[in-house]
């Protein structure tokens, strides 16, 4: 399937990330966690941060039911303006909260 780095290769960053994702996915599934969750982890740990992000990407859905790896996900692996998987929603909540205040 893909080729995995030596550990001492994959920047730490992305090391602590999947530790970070690993530690909130122990919360779900009688602390087995989800399948989805745990194969961007295995992604982020191999190096291969192109495949963890289009893991997001197409597992955009199963994210919904867990917010905090939703979260922590969206702030790291993707770049300040990248397109992260939920940027389209994420902008229309923002938008329809500014309207709501807007309407009180």
């Amino acid at each position: 399937m893909f080729k995995e780095k030596p550990k001492e290769t994959v920047e730490a960053r992305w090391i602590s990330l999947a530790d970070k994702l690993e530690e909130l996915n122990s919360n779900y599934a009688e602390g087995k966690g989800y399948s989805f969750v745990r194969y961007v982890i295995l992604h982020l740990r191999s190096g291969n941060i192109k495949a963890a992000k289009n893991a997001c990407h197409t597992e955009i859905d199963k994210f919904r039911g867990v917010p905090e790896i939703k979260k922590l996900i969206t702030q790291k692996p993707f770049e300040p303006g990248e397109n992260y998987p939920w940027k389209i929603s994420d902008e229309f909540e923002r938008k329809k909260q500014e309207r709501l205040k807007q309407e009180k």
